[in-house]
């Protein structure tokens, strides 16, 4: 399905023809072919990044993908032995590539370019935004040497299509830097691409940068000029696109202390209100948007802040109550009743959060999910999430359940608050499609856990 907008957009899928010449181009191979001297060259200048040759035919080369995408033979990278010239050319200006995106920067030139991909689950994928883009036209008429043909940008033909024009560019420019929408150019493609027969990315974004101070500088540049563009895309042209990102290179921490999954299935005997499933169910299907899906956890544990609230005071005026030296007669201890009342009612979140664990939660069950997995070091002062409590499971740590709920809450604070808020100056906003939030999953295991053990205490009388 297309993505819905103001204009029937129609999707488009790779031709007959141009799947024939690539299953081709991969297929031809022939044990006598052997690189030129220099493709041998090229070839290693290319293995300096970590893609290596992986074969010769008659018309190409084939790369594995970067090692940064997860390496399977599927996603080797086919290149034209054709474009051998324009790729040497690159390659002769040191590229590099770049650590935090899909891409590659030539920083003597002021040059970035990096791999364009949908930002939206409605589009069917490469082929659909590839003609959705190649449909826009540019709006301004400043004059580069890139837009008049003098110095184009070299680009692929990743696809072809009856629909499209093979050589599309959408190019915008301003006195300061130029910008282009297009195929990737060979450097890009080779270097950090992945799908041979079909490409995974067919489009990248150019950035041309004619004052820029060092490479941290060109960087914050082209991210500033990359968000504009994303931004207008969005609301003028209907188009959700976002810049290629590595994947996250720590190792994927999941819990294994779980229960094991039980075969039969009973008739339910939880009850829950339908906001609580509603907002569990949906934080285990956002599993591509971890801050959310954490989001939506902790939103259950807040369905049971009044509950929780509600029990630790009726406790408390209990214990006043039932102490033999209460007398009704007295102001003072009729006043430490009103105080439970009063506490009760203005406790900050913070607090709320902390009573719900202490109420709810069991505390060997808790300190079970530490050291009965693996996190490695995520939960300590050496993990990837900044601005938040460390945890330390240990017996002797009488901070445990105090250092849980601040964690959990910081966290909570660093998705939703704005870095502008004066309350969270000096906790930087914890952003989706980062490192931080690709390393979320121990924090939403955690928060899943007091979920659960939360609802299973709602279970029961008081």
């Amino acid at each position: 399905m297309s993505e819905a907008t103001g204009e029937e957009w129609v999707d488009v899928e790779a031709d007959d023809e141009f799947e024939e010449e690539q299953e081709s181009a991969s297929s031809q191979r022939d044990p006598s072919d052997t690189p030129t001297v220099f493709e041998s060259e090229l070839i290693s200048k290319i293995a300096s990044h970590g893609v290596t040759l992986e074969g010769v035919s008659q018309r190409s080369l084939t790369f594995s993908a970067n090692p940064k995408w997860n390496r399977r033979s599927s996603e080797n990278v086919t290149i034209s032995r054709s474009l051998s010239g324009e790729l040497g050319q690159q390659l002769s200006d040191d590229v590099t590539v770049s650590t935090k995106w899909a891409g590659i920067s030539i920083p003597k030139r002021g040059y970035t370019e990096v791999l364009l991909q949908s930002n939206s689950s409605l589009t069917t994928g490469a082929f659909s935004l590839q003609h959705r883009v190649s449909r826009l036209t540019s709006a301004d008429d400043f004059s580069c040497p890139h837009r008049s043909g003098d110095e184009p940008w070299e680009a692929l033909a990743l696809t072809s299509s009856n629909h499209r024009r093979p050589d599309f560019r959408l190019h915008i420019s301003a006195a300061h830097a130029c910008i282009e929408v297009s195929s990737p150019t060979p450097a890009c493609h080779v270097l950090t691409n992945r799908g041979m027969r079909n490409p995974r990315h067919l489009l990248s974004v150019k950035f041309q940068l004619y004052h820029t101070s060092g490479n941290g500088d060109m960087e914050s540049q082209v991210e500033q000029l990359f968000n504009s563009l994303a931004y207008e895309l969005d609301v003028r042209n209907h188009i959700r696109v976002r810049m290629a990102r590595w994947p996250y290179d720590a190792k994927r921490l999941r819990a294994t202390s779980r229960e094991k999954a039980v075969r039969t299935v009973r008739f339910p005997e939880t009850r829950l209100e339908n906001e609580v499933a509603v907002l569990f169910g949906f934080a285990g299907s956002a599993v591509e948007n971890p801050p959310l899906s954490y989001l939506s956890y902790y939103q259950v544990l807040e369905s049971f802040f009044p509950a929780a609230a509600e029990k630790s005071a009726l406790r408390s005026i209990e214990l006043e109550l039932a102490d033999p030296a209460f007398n009704r007669q007295l102001d003072r201890h009729l006043l430490r009743i009103l105080q439970i009342g009063k506490g009760t009612a203005n406790a900050s979140e913070l607090a709320q959060l902390q009573t719900l664990i202490e109420e709810y939660v069991r505390q060997d069950k808790l300190r079970d999910f530490f050291r009965a997995n693996d996190w490695g070091s995520h939960f300590s002062s050496k993990g990837p999430i900044e601005g938040c409590e460390n945890i330390s499971a240990d017996e002797k740590n009488t901070n445990f359940t105090r250092q849980v709920t601040e964690r959990v809450y910081k966290i909570r604070n660093r998705i939703v608050h704005a870095k502008d808020d004066p309350r969270f100056a000096n906790v930087p906003p914890l952003l989706p499609q980062s490192d931080e939030a690709a390393a979320l999953g121990p924090d939403i295991e955690l928060v899943r856990q007091l979920a659960c053990e939360v609802i299973l205490s709602s279970q029961t009388r008081r």
